[in-house]
């Protein structure tokens, strides 16, 4: 009785451990997520806002791994908008209203400079997914800006 009981008690011991490391395995590390999100970023570095003709967004990666983006009008009025962040600022993101693009939001304000010579804080920045890309590419992206947020910035959890 006591040899089943621990055969029992060691089958289940085997199916938690397997458990966990099934799970440890499947969320990819912080690295490998800026790895990732830094690839997508150098294959696609620039795309045009379709609901704004004349407008676009150029992406790109710093010497020290900071994106860098570029909201550029050649509308009647011509004018870039640069932002440049760390990765490790980014702390939450979510589909924008047309699911083709994500919002992403900061720790902190970031400061947004023109060509004009005005600057602005910013809160959050919104990047715009190759329509081009393969279909399931929002989601995907979406997910990474997610896993790299949760990374930055944990949820507290309540004690009640």
């Amino acid at each position: 009785m006591k040899n089943k009981i621990m055969k029992r008690l060691l089958f289940m011991l085997i199916l938690l451990l397997n458990g966990i490391i099934l799970n440890a395995q499947t969320k990819p590390s912080k690295q490998e997520t800026i790895d990732w999100i830094t690839a997508k970023i150098r294959e696609n570095p620039r795309i045009e806002d379709l609901r704004h003709p004349g407008v676009y967004y150029t992406y790109s990666i710093t010497d020290n791994d900071q994106i860098r983006c570029s909201l550029i009008s050649q509308r009647k009025v011509s004018f870039t908008s640069t932002l440049t962040f760390s990765f490790n600022d980014i702390c939450s993101a979510s589909f924008h209203e047309n699911s083709k693009a994500i919002n992403v939001t900061f720790k902190n304000l970031i400061k947004s400079k023109s060509d004009d010579g005005t600057t602005d804080e910013e809160d959050s920045w919104t990047f715009f997914i190759n329509p081009n890309a393969a279909p399931n590419m929002p989601e995907r992206m979406l997910k990474a800006f997610k896993t790299l947020a949760e990374y930055n910035c944990p949820k507290v959890k309540e004690v009640y």
